[in-house]
Formats: C-alpha cells, structure tokens, sequence
C-alpha cells in the first residue's frame, strides 16, 4: 500500500529525473510507473500503519464495588466498546495518587 503522494511531490520527481511520465492524457494529467513511485518513496510512507491501541480506564471508589462486581462490569463494558487493554483502579476520585491512572498517562505521553 501506498500512502497517497502530494502531486507536487511527484511533478518535481518528473522535473528533476527521478520519475518517468509513463503517460500524459487529453487533460493534462500525468501517469506514472507504480513501481517507481514505490522505489522512491520513504520507507515510512510504504510501510502499513501501526494499528491504533485502544487503551480504558475503569475504577471503583471502594472494595466493596470491587467485589459487587462493578469494576468487571466497567471493564466488560470497555472491552465492548473496543478496548484492547483496560487499566483498573481501586481508589477515591478525589486521590490523585491513582497507579492505574498515573499508569495511563504515562503510555499517553
């Protein structure tokens, strides 16, 4: 797969030699050798994209939660929605001392 090239870009492959015109239609619009473009192209711009990670965030205030199963029921929920990788967290909204969250923003950055 490539990724789409500016026009410009390409004309100023043609301009300087780096690329043949393998045709010219009625209307001006240039053709050129997919292979060439490959050849030229960085490496970055033909490489498959990273697919996106999908990270959540569930927490419960208390132990108690845990354990009624309202945190399974969050992450359940994340994973649904298509979350890869659920960061979980037992501890008060109002802590900002919260590992799971500290975690997060961290693979964030």
């Amino acid at each position: 797969m490539i990724t789409p090239l500016h026009a410009a870009t390409l004309r100023r492959w043609a301009a300087n030699g780096r690329l043949t015109i393998v045709r010219t239609g009625g209307t001006g619009h240039r053709r050129y050798s997919a292979a060439e473009v490959r050849a030229l192209a960085p490496a970055t711009m033909t490489a498959t994209p990273p697919e996106p990670r999908i990270i959540g965030y569930a927490r419960v205030s208390g132990h108690d939660q845990k354990a009624s199963g309202d945190l399974d029921s969050q992450v359940g929920r994340l994973r649904a929605a298509g979350a890869s990788e659920v960061i979980t967290d037992v501890a008060s909204g109002l802590s900002e001392t919260r590992a799971g969250l500290t975690r997060l923003m961290r693979r964030a950055a």
